[in-house]
């Protein structure tokens, strides 16, 4: 039996906007920085087990990642982190978004805004372009 109690995305997205869990993203660092769940904190697993990183004590905490998964296979080493309640949030990220519950997009280090921008110029010069040929023929 897992150490982690699963609760679903629904559960978590009202004890969340409530404050009442601490919800953990245990996915690596470009992982939550692609897209994350609003008012998760990333700790990514390997610094969790390493101890690297601590969890604060003071409420429930919810663990998820990209399917699920990930936090099952360590969960005895995740509820150990926490001294209170510990759960895990069912289907992780993917659960939740297939619940229809907003998820925060971002850009993965070191590739920033930049190739967006420019793939986004070169389609506005093609299109002028084309423009100009169309009225010029």
């Amino acid at each position: 039996m897992s150490a982690l109690k699963p609760l679903s995305p629904a559960d978590v997205s009202r004890r969340l906007a409530k404050g009442k869990i601490t919800l953990v993203d245990v996915r690596e660092r470009r992982e939550y920085a692609s897209e994350h769940i609003a008012g998760a904190l990333s700790m990514p697993l390997s610094d969790l087990r390493s101890g690297r990183k601590q969890i604060a004590d003071g409420q429930p905490v919810v663990f998820h990642c990209k399917s699920g998964m990930r936090t099952q296979m360590h969960c005895d080493d995740l509820a150990a982190k926490v001294t209170g309640k510990a759960y895990v949030l069912e289907g992780g990220l993917r659960g939740w978004k297939q619940a229809g519950l907003p998820v925060e997009y971002g850009h993965v280090a070191g590739l920033g805004l930049r190739p967006l921008f420019l793939v986004g110029a070169a389609a506005m010069v093609t299109l002028g372009l084309i423009t100009l040929l169309t009225r010029a023929g």
